[in-house]
């Protein structure tokens, strides 16, 4: 398979042309004598390097990209994967190499892409609820006439970005909890004939949790449950794998935000005296991201029809010896759009 991928410097534009089209692949490595590598070239290489009147005789060794992503033995898989699966970064193949730079594996997003169909296959058959049943008084006064999941985000609304993220990996049974507005959010998505959702109604508000009681007549074994006010663009197998290994009965997706402190800190000894003054401090703290893969047991904690938050139905999964545990993402992973400014940040890089 790696020969696939390779091609000899003393070629010629020719028969990367050749070799690219019979392999079907965009990306080809280039190599010296020694199968040292040299760089890489890839379609839009060739097609650039002819607008510039290049020969279609033209070694390859004499435009290939040098400066091209590699790994060497003591490689991070899961940062290789994030990287090739990533579509912003227009990178399909990352070599690994020796002290030599000899090539001894090579892996693309076609590897990937199997592997990920395959364990989307499991992931499928998770429901993920959305709770969208509050006032979004955070955007207010936009939200006294909609209702925040329908807030437009690009050319879409709030919870279809939401919805998105999860649909990229096979997550496409939805459940949403609606109070505020209900009507509003049932004609849209009437309208949008969106498959496979389904609405948990309040007739009153049960708070941040109260509404998953209705779950307790679903088969399903574990729901991933996310706020209407999160964008998190992270790999949902790894939480799920996580989840499954730790045995947990409810996982907490926490988010490692980096914190600013724009003062000077008086640093204080054991004895209460000032020792010394440290600058502008950043610190690291582990948030609630406010996403949640929750397993049948703690589902069949919760109080029917009364209001219960999610904060509740930690501390009484703690009490009922249930497994509570923490799996930590990047603080870029994560976007709280409920708030202005970062919805006017997300919707700007969306139109981008």
């Amino acid at each position: 398979m790696i020969n696939n991928y390779l091609i000899k410097g003393n070629n010629k534009i020719r028969d990367a042309i050749k070799l690219l089209d019979s392999v079907n692949r965009n990306c080809l490595i280039v190599i010296d004598e020694k199968k040292k590598a040299l760089g890489t070239i890839t379609d839009g290489d060739i097609r650039r390097a002819l607008l510039k009147k290049k020969s279609i005789n033209s070694k390859l060794k004499d435009l290939c990209n040098k400066n091209f992503l590699f790994f060497e033995r003591n490689y991070d898989i899961h940062k290789i994967k994030k990287i090739i699966l990533n579509e912003n970064n227009n990178i399909n193949i990352v070599p690994i190499l020796n002290e030599k730079k000899n090539i001894i594996k090579i892996f693309t997003i076609q590897s990937f892409k199997k592997k990920l169909f395959k364990f989307n296959k499991k992931l499928s058959s998770i429901k993920v609820v959305i709770m969208a049943g509050g006032r979004g008084s955070r955007l207010h006064p936009a939200t006294n006439v909609l209702p925040k999941p329908l807030m437009p985000i690009g050319e879409n609304t709030l919870i279809e970005n939401i919805m998105s993220k999860f649909e990229r990996q096979n997550l496409k049974n939805f459940i949403i909890s609606i109070n505020y507005k209900k009507d509003l959010i049932k004609a849209y998505f009437k309208d949008t004939k969106k498959l496979n959702l389904k609405f948990l109604e309040e007739k009153k508000p049960l708070g941040t949790a109260g509404s998953l009681s209705y779950l307790k007549k679903l088969n399903s074994k574990n729901y991933f449950v996310t706020n209407c006010d999160n964008i998190i663009d992270v790999d949902y197998g790894n939480i799920f794998e996580y989840h499954k290994q730790k045995q947990n009965d409810l996982t907490i997706v926490g988010n490692l935000k980096n914190i600013s402190i724009p003062y000077g800190q008086i640093m204080l000894d054991e004895n209460g005296k000032f020792f010394r003054l440290k600058e502008k401090p950043n610190i690291k703290i582990l948030i609630n991201s406010g996403l949640y893969l929750i397993g049948k047991k703690a589902i069949e904690i919760i109080p029917s029809n009364i209001k219960f938050d999610m904060d509740q139905l930690i501390r009484l999964s703690m009490k009922k010896k249930l497994k509570v545990d923490v799996y930590p993402i990047e603080d870029n992973s994560w976007m709280d759009v409920g708030k202005w400014k970062e919805y006017r940040k997300f919707s700007k890089s969306i139109k981008i």
